[in-house]
């Protein structure tokens, strides 16, 4: 049996195309899809005469539904020409549950990334969840938060499974430093007398909200009123960076 076609079709061996009548077309490995669907979708019809670009149109076609996470056509390479389609199904997801969130929503993360329940698995949407979970919990102060993914059958006894995230969120950020840049007529010790952000403290409060907005107001009021009321009144702030040990956890601030 010769091997017509997978992610890259070949039309036999020598890579050489050439046309052929489909006889027959036998389909292996779907099961919500009926081998009729399979059949229609992937446009291939008996007593038709096709070539290489046209096994590979079909098999696309197959790929582009979502339904299958595999498709194989094989030919006999003697006549009558049976062409063999078989697929794999991805399977169907009931729901998308996460293990281990607190500080970020749930319901965001499946809402931005598009996660359905019912419908086929698609991992390019799995991938942009996965992503989206480290973002959100990086920027809510959790930087060394790991989250990895497992099926379960589905309880419900239903032919799906659920997927779940399960997430560590590690420790919270902690600020360990202030450090400064470009400053001459003080020390970077009376700079940092002058804000509201501490270090040693914990950069973000559970509410997300807090030590973040007095590192604003730090950075927008507390530290240019610092250096006016000494007469610098063009003083200003070029830029700030955030740097976290991936080792400890704890971040260091580097305002220019």
């Amino acid at each position: 049996m010769l091997v017509v076609a997978r992610v890259t079709p070949l039309w036999g061996q020598d890579q050489t195309l050439y046309q052929v009548r489909v006889d027959s077309i036998v389909v292996s490995g779907a099961f919500r899809f009926s081998d009729e669907g399979v059949r229609r979708v992937a446009g291939l019809r008996v007593e038709e005469i096709v070539n290489g670009p046209d096994v590979q149109a079909a098999m696309q076609r197959l790929f582009a539904t979502g339904e299958f996470s595999d498709v194989l056509i094989k030919v006999t390479p003697t006549e009558p020409n049976i062409f063999y389609i078989e697929v794999t199904e991805r399977p169907l997801v009931g729901e998308f549950l996460f293990e281990g969130l607190e500080h970020v929503n749930a319901g965001t993360i499946r809402d931005s990334a598009g996660l359905l329940g019912g419908v086929a698995l698609d991992p390019s949407r799995v991938a942009t969840a996965l992503a989206l979970t480290r973002q959100l919990l990086s920027e809510a102060g959790f930087p060394q938060a790991t989250v990895d993914t497992s099926l379960l059958a589905d309880p419900s006894g239903l032919d799906q499974v659920d997927l779940v995230f399960k997430v560590n969120e590690g420790p919270r950020l902690a600020l360990a430093r202030v450090e400064f840049t470009g400053n001459r007529a003080f020390t970077d010790s009376q700079i940092r007398g002058a804000m509201e952000t501490s270090e040693e403290g914990f950069f973000w409060f559970r509410t997300g909200q807090l030590h973040r907005d007095q590192y604003r107001k730090d950075l927008s009021e507390n530290i240019p009123g610092f250096y006016s009321r000494f007469g610098y009144i063009d003083m200003e702030i070029l830029g700030d960076t955030l740097v976290v040990d991936s080792l400890t956890g704890k971040g260091r601030i580097e305002i220019e």
